[in-house]
């Protein structure tokens, strides 16, 4: 396994994962219709803005040179959470669900949060979806009381926030983008 920064080259088959992922994990949360109408092209775009952007790196592990799973952070769209950072996106091929690429993508953000003086990283995740919360929660984040419905056509999801403290101390940056 490898963890690299994504490049332009890496949209196509981030966007057939993120395709890919939603139609399994969230089989029995989001409609079918919905599900099926997903479209890697549309998925793609977004993806090239990312990387173009800048806002946040994408990160990407891979086994043999093939890209198995993704994840994008970011500085927090939450009004509430100024400094913080955000886990935006993460993804993996279903086929490689539970080999620790997941793990290894999580701790990727996390460290590069730390390293870039953020107050604490937060993420948001389906209330219903039981499998992500219970992951998240082994990987240190906790419910932190943040929820919001986000309207799709046809349906409504309710998510909920998470969180992970970084520690003040040693080896932290001198520099902090955290509010006084």
């Amino acid at each position: 396994m490898m963890i690299r920064r994504a490049v332009n080259e890496d949209t196509r088959r981030i966007a057939e994962i993120h395709v890919s992922s939603w139609q399994v994990a969230y089989d029995s949360l989001i409609p079918a219709d919905y599900l099926n109408g997903l479209s890697v092209a549309r998925r793609e775009a977004v993806w090239v803005a990312a990387i173009d952007e800048a806002r946040g790196p994408v990160f990407v592990s891979s086994v043999e040179d093939r890209i198995v799973g993704f994840c994008h952070v970011a500085p927090s769209r939450d009004e509430d959470s100024e400094g913080c950072a955000e886990i935006t996106a993460i993804y993996v091929a279903p086929s490689f669900w539970r080999q620790g690429h997941g793990h290894a993508l999580c701790e990727e953000a996390v460290s590069y949060a730390e390293r870039e003086a953020f107050c604490d990283i937060t993420l948001w995740v389906i209330a219903e979806n039981r499998r992500a919360r219970r992951f998240y929660e082994r990987m240190g984040f906790f419910g932190d009381g943040g929820f919001k419905s986000v309207e799709r056509p046809g349906f409504v999801l309710n998510e909920v926030r998470y969180r992970r403290k970084f520690s003040a101390g040693e080896g932290q940056p001198a520099i902090s983008r955290c509010p006084p």
